[in-house]
């Protein structure tokens, strides 16, 4: 697993993401893989984990009517609801994502023009959802603790550009982790979102 985090501001919600697929045992794959899904300028949703869930995602949500107006909260729904569909099915890939780690972190704006981060996670057959102010997904090959106050530090230090410091200084201690990546931002006073390379 890669690195993915999100932070709630009095008037934003970031995602940020690294560009790098690894294979179950850690061999690279691809430095330019993109982890955020823009759904529509109300929310977005970054990946970490078992790449299978992240397939399955994008294959099936522009199935579902409506996607183009959906609301962070309804997101959230929406990948609570497949990671149980999952759970659920009785085949070769979907048991061996359901018995891995998978984690979402969903940002946008509410229906009643809030901001929020949710992070979703399905491990071993167990699904969470949680409404968050900040949240990260260290590599597997990190200490959550360093990871997070890397992330902090960047926050508080570098307010404009923490996203990509925080994914470059990450970089430098995983080997599952590129040093290039993606953020999506949601402003609420302007109404919109705008998705970046870093």
């Amino acid at each position: 697993m890669s690195v993915i985090f999100g932070w709630v501001t009095n008037s934003e919600v970031y995602l940020a993401a690294d560009n790098r697929i690894t294979d179950a045992k850690g061999k690279l794959v691809s430095d330019d893989d993109i982890k955020i899904e823009v759904v529509n300028n109300n929310a977005a949703v970054a990946f970490a984990g078992n790449y299978g869930a992240q397939s399955f995602f994008m294959k099936c949500y522009k199935n579902i009517q409506g996607y183009e107006k959906w609301f962070v909260n309804e997101l959230a729904s929406n990948i609570y609801s497949m990671c149980d569909a999952i759970v659920k099915m009785d085949t070769d890939w979907s048991k061996l994502i359901a018995n891995s780690t998978t984690c979402f972190l969903v940002a946008g704006k509410t229906t009643d023009k809030q901001i929020k981060l949710f992070a979703v996670t399905l491990r071993k057959k167990q699904i969470d959802v949680k409404e968050v102010p900040m949240m990260l997904f260290q590599p597997a090959d990190c200490n959550f603790n360093k990871c997070a106050n890397i992330l902090c530090k960047n926050i508080k230090q570098h307010p404009n550009n923490f996203p990509k410091r925080t994914i470059r200084e990450i970089s430098k201690l995983s080997s599952l982790v590129s040093n290039s990546g993606n953020m999506w931002m949601f402003d609420i006073k302007k109404d919109e979102s705008k998705f970046v390379t870093l």
